[in-house]
């Protein structure tokens, strides 16, 4: 008997083993194998989309904004920066040297009056990063801020990107009265790539998650369960006559 007629009345046991039965070694490791690189290809999927979730700076990050920036400016646009900046990481730290929730540089730190060494404490770097920010704002008074266009918080955010120096060079380079579509190519690339990020992924899914009523740090899931068991309240108080509490 060759070895080929063992294999061929081999098979069809070996067969039932390997592919026709679930508990069978193969098939589950075919499965699992699968579940892992959907996981895996869901959370890269995720980070491209630019998935925004509420987080334990939430207040923090609104608390600051509205302290120091104009009435009326978004406080998500901040959130959306410190994504982009650090993702959220307190303890991240850039190539440069920059550190913290917000990337601070060690020199602005201290010209705020702030040690370098407190930039990983998630409250100091929030607030210095928010008073930096109204520094940079201050500076492009000049600048409208309406939309569709909203100058004046575009080349504020690049500013603290880039440097308030640099984004001056490269307004001159391109013109006066110029608006960020013909500043942007004499900005540096990460600049761009940063303001990009914020503009058309982390904003938005921070406007969609942070949305009214939920604005104020407080997750929508949390907003409509509240409103249902207030809506369930008033109908049996309805029914029964009892008060709603």
């Amino acid at each position: 008997m060759t070895l080929r007629d063992v294999i061929a009345r081999a098979w069809p046991r070996l067969e039932r083993v390997l592919f026709r039965s679930w508990l069978s070694p193969l098939p589950l490791c075919i499965v699992l194998a699968g579940i892992g690189v959907f996981g895996h290809l869901s959370r890269v999927s995720a980070r491209r989309r630019g998935t925004m979730t509420a987080t334990r700076y939430d207040r923090e990050i609104r608390r600051a904004a509205q302290r120091y920036m104009p009435v009326g400016w978004d406080w998500r646009l901040f959130k959306a920066m410190i994504r982009q900046e650090s993702n959220f990481d307190p303890g991240a730290t850039s190539g440069a040297g920059a550190r913290g929730l917000c990337q601070m540089m060690p020199q602005t730190a201290r010209e705020l009056g702030v040690s370098p060494a407190k930039l990983s404490s998630a409250d100091v770097s929030i607030d210095a990063g928010a008073r930096y920010l109204r520094q940079l704002w201050d500076k492009w008074s000049e600048l409208e801020d309406r939309p569709p266009e909203w100058r004046r918080t575009l080349f504020t955010i690049a500013s603290y990107n880039a440097g308030y120096a640099r984004m001056r060079r490269a307004v001159k380079v391109a013109g006066k009265g110029a608006n960020w579509r013909r500043v942007a190519p004499h900005a540096p690339e990460e600049t761009q790539r940063h303001i990009q990020s914020i503009r058309e992924v982390h904003y938005p899914a921070c406007r969609q998650l942070h949305s009214a009523p939920g604005a104020h740090g407080v997750s929508n899931v949390y907003v409509r369960r509240t409103r249902k068991l207030r809506l369930w309240r008033r109908r049996r108080s309805a029914r029964t006559g009892r008060p709603a509490v």
